[in-house]
C-alpha cells in the first residue's frame, strides 16, 4: 500500500512541476515548488528514503520563507540563506550512510540557489542541474514515479530554456 501511495505522490509532483517550470513569474513558481516538495517528501517517506525526504521538508520551509520575501518585495537576507544552507548540509551529514546520501544534499544546494533567483531563466538552469542529480538518487532508491518526475523536469526545463530563454535573446 505504501508503494502505491508513494507513486501517487510522485505523479502529483510530476504534473505540478511540468506546469511550473514554464511559468514566467517567480512567485507562481515558488507556490508550485511548495506543493512539489511536499509531494516528493511524502513519496520519499513512504519509500524510506529519509535523506531525500528531510531535505524536501527543509526545502518546503525554505520556499515558504523565500515566497514571503518575494511577496513583500524585500530581499532575502543572506543570514537566512546561510541558515538554510547549513540545514541542508547538517541534514545530509546526519542521515549519511553511503555515498548515495550525498546526492540529495547536492540537489538541495542547487535548489537553494535556484529559488533565490529573481530571473526565471536562472531558476530553470539550476533546476535542470538539480533534477539531473535527483534522477540518480531516485533510480537508486527505486522511486519510480519520482524518477519520472525529475526526468520530465529535466527535459521540460531544457525545452523551457530553449523556448523562453534562448529564443528571447
Amino acid at each position: 500500500m505504501n508503494v502505491i501511495l508513494a507513486q501517487g505522490m510522485g505523479i502529483i509532483a510530476t504534473v505540478i512541476i511540468l506546469y511550473i517550470v514554464h511559468l514566467k513569474n517567480i512567485k507562481k513558481i515558488l507556490i508550485g515548488e511548495i506543493a512539489v516538495n511536499l509531494a516528493v517528501a511524502l513519496n520519499y517517506i513512504l519509500l524510506e528514503g529519509f535523506s531525500g525526504a528531510g531535505l524536501c521538508i527543509i526545502a518546503t520551509a525554505h520556499t515558504l520563507v523565500s515566497y514571503y520575501f518575494s511577496n513583500t518585495e524585500k530581499k532575502f537576507p543572506k543570514a537566512c540563506m546561510t541558515v538554510f544552507i547549513l540545514l541542508y548540509i547538517l541534514w545530509t551529514a546526519s542521515t549519511y550512510k553511503s555515498m548515495l546520501d550525498i546526492l540529495p544534499g547536492i540537489s538541495s544546494l542547487l535548489f537553494a540557489f535556484a529559488i533565490m533567483q529573481e530571473q526565471p531563466s536562472r531558476y530553470r538552469i539550476l533546476k535542470t542541474l538539480n533534477s539531473f542529480v535527483w534522477i540518480i538518487y531516485d533510480v537508486k532508491i527505486m522511486a519510480h514515479t519520482t524518477v519520472l518526475t525529475h526526468l520530465f523536469l529535466f527535459i521540460s526545463s531544457i525545452i523551457a530554456i530553449i523556448r523562453i530563454d534562448v529564443r528571447k535573446k
